[in-house]
């Protein structure tokens, strides 16, 4: 297990700063193994709002957008990408139709994929300001979703 309390005390911290929007952030591992590290990111959703599944414009109160040149530079220092982390201000931490939107793929007809595989998304809510509950959605290949699980 790479995710520490104290990784997990610097993600509550990061999401309690950025609320009432959602923050974003990266877990990384050093190649060939380690301890992990949380980076914190930029939510750039406020700079190109997205369409939500129900065509809805959202914005950084209520989505996130990480910039995918953070996953280049902790790859090319030496860095997998093991857990993307991101918050729910004033909302339960749950994966939500949007989380889901984001985290996969698809061609055609075709079943989704999940974007990054391997990698598992942790969502904390923060209600007013406090992080509270916490939690860890895995790719599960049998039932082509995410669902629950334990930390990495």
């Amino acid at each position: 297990m790479i995710w520490t309390d104290a990784l997990e005390a610097q993600a509550r911290v990061h999401a309690e700063r950025e609320y009432p929007a959602e923050c974003c952030g990266l877990l990384l591992q050093p190649r060939g193994g380690g301890g992990g590290v949380y980076r914190p990111c930029d939510n750039l959703q406020g700079e190109d709002p997205a369409l939500d599944p129900d065509g809805r414009s959202r914005g950084t109160d209520t989505a996130f957008r990480l910039d995918g040149l953070e996953v280049i530079r902790a790859e090319r220092e030496g860095l997998e990408v093991r857990g993307i982390v991101h918050s729910h201000p004033d909302h339960p931490a749950v994966f939500s139709a949007m989380d889901r939107e984001q985290a996969t793929w698809r061609v055609g007809n075709d079943a989704p994929e999940p974007t990054f595989p391997g990698v598992s998304y942790l969502v904390i809510s923060v209600y007013d300001g406090r992080a509270e509950d916490a939690a860890w959605f895995h790719w599960n290949e049998g039932l082509g979703d995410y669902e629950p699980g334990d930390a990495p």
